[in-house]
């Protein structure tokens, strides 16, 4: 077998790594999700529950995670079209609406779907007495805008803040949210004379989404989240954030 020369070996070698750098590049780029949450599921810092327990679940299979915080109908289009990696903290039936997300069926939580009115007033038991009242609920959560059909009026805001200041001056009279996140933002504005329903009208499993060529992750994933729950690391991270919430 004949040798390659010196210099001849030294320039397929360096054309070999120039083929291989963009292999490695690409395996070393996050994996980017998009998510519209608040305290204390999404902060800032990265504190939050779902910040940790992804960061964590990604970490456990080699897949470095970077989070980006969009409007919420917006992350779940970026995120369909492939702008974006993937979504969370959404329900199943996000699944049916966008064609190119793939569900990793392992929840991140259960959430409390709740009514948020001003001190005195009575708060609605279910969806269906919603007709009696003025309502609001921000842009891209898919439960209310399954479930509420029947109201007085109905308001679609951009963001918690927005939906709080019109609950707060009397055009609306029901606040359509997250128990948690919204206790959360009572927290934070302690002179807000606004109070959470007794009950939740609904509660669903919060699912974290990938975009379908992403979807040769999602069994580790799973598996991944599974063993978080089954190891103790999950109800660490949940006992931690609480006090990021009354």
């Amino acid at each position: 077998m004949q040798r390659m020369s010196a210099p001849v070996y030294g320039t397929v070698l360096r054309l070999l790594l120039i083929l291989m750098a963009p292999v490695a590049a690409a395996a070393s780029q996050p994996v980017v999700l998009a998510t519209a949450d608040t305290a204390p599921f999404s902060t800032e810092d990265g504190r939050g529950l779902y910040d940790r327990v992804l960061h964590e679940a990604f970490r456990r299979v080699g897949l470095e995670l970077e989070i980006r915080r969009l409007p919420s109908e917006r992350a779940l289009q970026d995120a369909n079209a492939g702008r974006l990696d993937g979504e969370f903290g959404r329900i199943e039936a996000v699944g049916a609406l966008y064609p190119n997300l793939r569900i990793v069926n392992e929840a991140l939580t259960l959430w409390e779907f709740s009514a948020f009115v001003r001190t005195g007033e009575q708060a609605p038991a279910d969806f269906s007495e919603l007709g009696d009242y003025h309502v609001g609920y921000i842009r891209g959560w898919k439960i209310y805008e399954e479930n509420v059909n029947d109201t007085r009026s109905l308001s679609i805001v951009a963001s918690e803040e927005q939906l709080f200041a019109m609950l707060e001056a009397g055009r609306i009279e029901v606040a359509l949210y997250n128990s948690m996140r919204g206790l959360a933002w009572i927290a934070r504005n302690p002179s807000a004379d606004i109070n959470l329903a007794p009950e939740p009208l609904a509660v669903r499993p919060m699912y974290l989404f990938l975009h379908y060529s992403h979807a040769e992750h999602i069994p580790e994933l799973e598996a991944a989240l599974r063993s978080m729950k089954y190891d103790g690391t999950y109800e660490r991270i949940y006992q931690d954030i609480r006090g990021l919430a009354p």
